[in-house]
């Protein structure tokens, strides 16, 4: 898939001739007065490319067509949405009270490259669709796993054909939609709003059978719930590295024990391989006692085994 221009333009020359070599390098970083880098799967590439302060906010005028201020909310989140599936993560200085007035001193640009890659949900897809009758699925993994890829797959699977059911997509960060192979579904976009924003109004407005979203974070628990309480199931996921570790996220619990999310996939790439290996654990719904209450994760289990399709 073609890059934006912007893009283009910031891996032209010597970055260009890099990425040719490493075809399939996930990210690109860059550091002020430091060596360029790639991160190719799990593993990172330090390359004897030397970046300098004014390449860096070369690179990030170019990013931002030329507008700093055109994405100066998103850059209050330390990221901008380039397009095509593209985001940029901004790192630098910014005014005290945390609002950015003018941008200095980027110490790093991180330019993470989508890789579109569909058929890889065979072993999650009908645990989703069983799970459908009575909540949501969780995709939980530590970055850089690919639950954005696993997603995007789970879209268009749940989207697509005569039987496709009504997909609200929400892509707050520019990174799900893939409109070379989605626009010919039954997704609706709701592209750059806040995941509680864009749920509240998928469920009121779009009447859709299924939300997805990525990356659930706090803040969005209450929209949730709302939907939820429609009957309207969530496919999500949330950064952890365990299924102990995702339960003690408050915002994470708050939803565990309304029994919003009755399947849990905890996923791993495996090495040299664009398949996952899966830890699946099901809710026994609100059996979790209020959150600081003690009590041990296993005593929801109904099941949790890892599955490996390497």
């Amino acid at each position: 898939m073609p890059y934006p221009r912007n893009v283009t333009e910031c891996l032209e020359g010597r970055l260009g001739t890099l990425l040719a070599q490493h075809p399939d390098a996930n990210e690109v970083r860059l550091r002020s007065e430091g060596h360029i880098s790639l991160v190719i799967g799990r593993n990172t590439l330090v390359t004897d490319l030397f970046c300098t302060q004014n390449e860096m906010e070369a690179c990030l005028m170019t990013l931002c067509g030329g507008s700093l201020h055109a994405h100066e909310d998103s850059l209050q989140e330390g990221y901008i949405d380039v397009g095509g599936g593209v985001r940029a993560g901004v790192a630098g200085r910014i005014t005290s009270g945390g609002q950015i007035r003018m941008l200095r001193e980027i110490s790093a640009i991180n330019i993470r490259l989508p890789h579109f890659i569909y058929g890889i949900s065979g072993e999650l897809f009908p645990r989703m669709i069983r799970a459908l009758n009575t909540g949501g699925t969780l995709i939980y993994s530590p970055p850089g796993e690919g639950k954005t890829t696993l997603l995007r797959d789970l879209a268009l699977r749940s989207a697509s054909g005569p039987k496709g059911r009504r997909v609200a997509l929400i892509d707050s960060r520019g990174e799900l939609y893939d409109p070379s192979a989605m626009k010919d579904t039954q997704i609706d976009l709701l592209s750059g709003y806040t995941k509680a924003k864009g749920i509240e109004i998928a469920t009121r407005t779009l009447s859709p059978q299924l939300i997805i979203c990525d990356e659930i974070g706090s803040g969005e628990a209450d929209a949730i719930l709302r939907a939820q309480n429609c009957g309207v199931p969530l496919i999500a996921s949330a950064h952890a590295s365990s299924f102990q570790g995702l339960m003690q996220r408050p915002d994470i619990r708050q939803l565990h024990d309304a029994g919003v999310f009755v399947l849990y996939a905890g996923i791993r790439r495996c090495d040299e391989s664009k398949n996952f290996r899966y830890s699946f654990t099901e809710n026994a719904c609100n059996v979790f006692p209020p959150v600081g209450e003690q009590s041990e994760p296993s005593a929801i289990l109904k099941e949790e085994r890892e599955v490996s399709i390497c």
